[in-house]
């Protein structure tokens, strides 16, 4: 009895994956390909362990029963810790209307598994599966071509999840059939490269990049750099679809790295993900993003925020008042800048200067800026200035650019009419550090499932700012100790 528990203890500490489906996950095996690109080219996952459970043509229904079997290795998978169980459904029915009996059966198929892998307090995914190559010849009406197919299935996963989901527990969703609706946006060929022979089930390239996707999907990392078979030109296609599809356009699929709440300790790290904090409540405190991105989205954030190499500070939206450590992409919402060690980079939003002298260790692009209206002027400092873009956020708001005597940038901001004095211009050197101022189916019969599945079992790019006309108020001066010249 004492060897049992410590087994289970090693087993729950070391990652392992149920794979759960049919001839889709068989063919290339899928489980062995994507444990492998876990196991050694992914942070957190060294010695990743799998279990198949795999069977032709079987529907998560088929699944259940046998789970409940206490003869099958199914019922023994699902009795044992795991840290996930990655779930597949027949690949006709998720897209089925919900009221045919298929349909109803994998749901409650679903609720049944769902309740087991709760017990084990383990994590469940669902695998998005993809859509045939030209639709589905047996259900023509319902699914007339690629782009319908995968449109449903994506619906009827996404739906499983919400009818799933618990209250111990969120089931997620891995995306694999939209990354392959991202691909053939990019390339026919390499779409139509996916499939084997009969246009639905995976070849080796579609399994990769199943596999592919399902890292990313359980990790939140990129997967561009892991090596596979694939060419040059076919693991860049299929990576760059992954990162929009999984970690860029987040928020249509639930995945476990994603973050809604700042933890205690302000510290976005994981051991096995790579977080992402969607934060669009209001947080006061310190942020440390250590492994991960941090985006607000709405809210205000209060506190100052160091951002580690590899990691990433966004806003989108709300805003944020503090000092930052490292680099920043404000893309909407309103930075209150004090002072940052890094680079800004503007591609939307507003960044106010919100202190008599805000710096800039590194280089700023900047797009809409404003100033505090408690202040009379302000001085923001950076190693470099792009002013290209630059317009006011305020009526009766008038800004300059002064080359300072460090060789870097200062950008003058200051309300009114009128040629600023002499002795109004700030020698960086000089300035003390300032506090901020504050389908048309029968029920019974109307579709159809394919019986061929039971027996075939063979780097972010910079956002650059919008071209914003022309500016009043703009002038450049060439700083020369404490004057200047026109």
């Amino acid at each position: 009895m004492i060897l049992f528990f410590s087994t289970l203890a090693f087993a729950a500490d070391l990652p392992s994956l149920v794979f759960v489906g049919n001839s889709y996950m068989q063919n290339n095996n899928l489980h062995m390909v994507t444990t492998a690109m876990l196991g050694q080219h992914t942070i957190g996952w060294e010695g990743v362990a799998n279990v198949p459970l795999l069977g032709g043509g079987m529907t998560l229904s088929d699944h259940a029963d046998r789970a409940l079997d206490d003869s099958s290795s199914w019922f023994t998978a699902f009795h044992e810790p795991h840290t996930f169980f990655i779930l597949q459904d027949q690949s006709q029915i998720p897209g089925f209307p919900q009221n045919t009996p298929y349909w109803q059966a994998s749901i409650s198929g679903l609720h049944s598994m769902q309740e087991l892998i709760d017990i084990q307090e383990a994590n469940t995914m669902l695998l998005l599966t993809w859509g045939r190559k030209d639709g589905d010849t047996q259900n023509s009406a319902q699914y007339p071509d690629f782009e319908t197919m995968q449109d449903l299935l994506t619906e009827g996963y996404l739906t499983y999840s919400a009818q799933a989901s618990t209250a111990l527990s969120t089931i997620y969703v891995a995306p694999v059939g939209p990354v392959f609706a991202e691909i053939k946006t990019q390339s026919q060929s390499d779409f139509e490269s996916l499939y084997s022979g009969d246009g639905s089930h995976p070849s080796q390239v579609g399994t990769a990049t199943a596999a592919m996707s399902l890292v990313a999907s359980l990790t939140g990392r990129q997967v561009g750099t892991i090596p596979t078979d694939l060419n040059t030109s076919q693991q860049s296609i299929i990576s760059n679809a992954i990162h929009k599809v999984i970690l860029e356009d987040v928020g249509d699929f639930p995945l476990p790295w994603i973050w809604t709440s700042a933890p205690v300790n302000g510290l976005i790290f994981d051991e096995r993900y790579r977080p992402l904090l969607r934060l669009s409540t209001d947080h006061i405190g310190d942020v440390n993003v250590q492994d991960g991105r941090l985006w607000l989205e709405a809210g205000s954030l209060l506190g100052n925020v160091v951002v580690q190499d590899d990691s990433a500070f966004h806003i989108k939206g709300g805003s944020f008042t503090g000092d930052i450590e490292g680099d920043l992409y404000l893309e909407g919402g309103e930075l209150n800048l004090r002072a940052s060690s890094g680079n800004i980079w503007q591609s939307g939003g507003t960044l106010t200067v919100s202190t008599t002298y805000a710096e800039v260790s590194g280089e700023v692009v900047l797009g809409t800026v404003n100033l505090n209206s408690t202040l009379d002027e302000g001085y923001l400092h950076a190693n470099n200035i792009d002013e290209s873009m630059i317009e006011v956020a305020a009526s009766g708001l008038l800004w300059e650019l002064i080359e300072a005597s460090d060789g870097g940038d200062t950008l003058h901001l200051y309300w009114g009419e009128g040629e600023p004095s002499d002795e109004s211009v700030i020698d960086p050197s000089d300035e003390p550090a300032t506090e901020p101022s504050d389908s048309n189916f029968e029920p019974d019969g109307g579709v159809a499932i394919d019986e061929d599945e039971k027996s075939s079992c063979a780097g972010t790019a910079l956002l650059m700012p919008l071209l914003f006309g022309v500016f009043a108020g703009r002038r450049r001066i060439l700083y020369q100790v404490i004057t200047y010249r026109k």
